[in-house]
């Protein structure tokens, strides 16, 4: 016994001595005092501690999860990341709290055929062209249309029902970066899928109609920036909306008569309708349009877009064009009045060219219509030519397309209820003209004269319009080289 005991006497300080070199090198390692997977629900903490000195923390994926200087790591979003702790590496799981069963296919790019095969639920109906459409698919009635840019997906419309649109958003919330949609605001919110707009695969815009909610998916890298996939992601929007929520698509109607526009929102749904031109067409809250002035303008039902046009009950002549600003070359394609069109030129006294002019002579409806072109040959001025027998159609023709007002024997009129919205000023005399030109084309007759010109609006307007109520009409630029020949 007294051998074994000095054996062991012998023995121990040697182990304990390899144990004391152990403890020193332990305290200069990392350990992980944490296992090598974590799960956490949205909003939630969980701890990855690292033992050791000098421990840095980073996730790779901080939408997913974010790791704090102490190994605090915090679920965003539902999804998968990793989180390194050199050389220790831990995968974290983060699911979601709000449950959902309305999924729809995001695999961007995919043909129909795939589109087909991994959606769920509901009855696939007509939709419009290059789409797949998908009424009820679940017990609310909620409706789904796929966009396709020849064979490949590129967006996804989902109508959420009214009573499920909250628990949706926060579903959403949980997985983009999103924010609440107001349900009087008809703006879309874009959201994406990523820390940052750059690193999304998908964005998706929010948007109420009535009651229920419209989110739309859409392939982030078609966009530039979320500025950019806001303006890309408003096409179909349009197209589901003019497809599912309108009856509605178009309206014509002459001046003076009045059409409804017929909706499928339930009737104690908040719609909101607006006219981009009240001076074409108004419309009260009940939706019915009004036409009001020859032309074309949109009305929106809380934003989806419904196109008007207005035509008019008298039809005296095709007017000229009257965008200015536009060059002689735009206006020769752009004219629609018919004729034969010479190239003219206005002189100075000098017998310099001043302006450049196009006539048409037998003009639909007009003896003559003539265009003048100012500085840098832009458009600035119009005639339009009427034998005197026309006399009597011109005030009715012209205030189914001007708001007019009349100074003696002057009838001016502008195509806008405001000063501001104003582009063009008409003006003519209630008494034809003896005028002519000093060549065969244009013989010397008694015409009426509608001038047309720019109206740009400034605190100079007032003094512009009493200059052209005392303009000598009838004795217009064209004619003041040859005012012996045309007087």
């Amino acid at each position: 016994m007294k051998k074994i005991f000095i054996g062991l006497a012998i023995c121990l300080p040697l182990v304990m001595s390899a144990c004391s070199n152990d403890d020193d090198a332990a305290e200069n390692a990392w350990q992980s005092s944490s296992p090598a997977s974590l799960t956490l629900k949205v909003g939630e903490t969980g701890s990855v501690a690292v033992t050791g000195t000098g421990s840095t923390y980073q996730s790779s994926d901080e939408f997913v999860a974010t790791v704090s200087t102490d190994g605090t790591v915090t679920g965003r979003h539902v999804g998968e990341t990793q989180i390194y702790a050199a050389p220790h590496t831990f995968n974290v799981t983060v699911t979601g709290i709000e449950k959902s069963n309305l999924e729809v296919v995001t695999t961007w790019d995919a043909k129909q055929e795939t589109v087909k095969k991994e959606h769920q639920g509901g009855q696939q109906e007509t939709g419009p062209e290059n789409t797949l459409y998908y009424t009820n698919i679940d017990e609310e009635g909620a409706k789904a249309m796929y966009h396709f840019t020849g064979p490949q997906l590129k967006a996804v419309n989902l109508l959420v029902p009214a009573a499920q649109a909250q628990s949706y958003i926060r579903y959403l919330q949980e997985r983009y970066q999103v924010a609440t949609p107001s349900d009087e605001d008809f703006t879309p919110v874009i959201g994406y899928n990523a820390q940052t707009y750059p690193k999304a695969s998908t964005a998706i815009a929010l948007l109420y109609q009535g009651k229920n909610l419209l989110v739309t998916f859409y392939k982030a890298q078609g966009a530039a920036n979320e500025q950019d996939a806001a303006e890309k992601i408003k096409p179909y929007i349009t197209t589901f909306n003019n497809h599912v929520m309108l009856k509605t698509k178009s309206i014509t109607l002459y001046v003076g008569e009045a059409q409804s526009i017929e909706t499928n929102f339930d009737e104690e749904e908040y719609i909101n309708y607006q006219s981009e031109r009240p001076f074409v067409a108004s419309v009260n809250g009940m939706g019915e349009v009004t036409g009001n002035h020859v032309g074309t303008t949109t009305v929106t039902v809380n934003d989806i877009p419904v196109s008007v046009t207005v035509k008019g009950k008298v039809n005296l002549y095709t007017e000229p064009v009257l965008d200015w600003g536009t060059s002689m070359s735009y206006v020769i394609n752009h004219h629609q009045a018919g004729g034969n069109m010479e190239r003219l030129s206005l002189l100075d006294n000098d017998g310099n060219k001043k302006e450049d002019i196009c006539r048409y002579s037998g003009a639909r409806g007009a003896s003559f219509i003539y265009y003048y072109f100012g500085l840098y040959n832009k458009l600035n001025y119009a005639e339009v030519y009427l034998k005197a027998n026309k006399g009597n159609n011109i005030i009715p023709f012209l205030a189914e397309r001007y708001n007019l007002i009349q100074d003696e024997d002057l009838i001016l009129g502008i195509d806008g209820n405001t000063p501001e919205e104003t582009s063009t000023l008409v003006a003519f005399r209630t008494s034809p003209q003896h005028v002519g030109a000093p060549d065969v084309n244009h013989p010397i007759d008694d015409y009426y004269i509608i001038c047309y010109e720019e109206f740009v609006y400034t605190p100079e307007a007032k003094q512009k319009i009493r200059q052209q109520k005392s303009r000598p009409i009838g004795t217009l630029p064209f004619y003041m080289r040859y005012s012996n020949s045309v007087r």
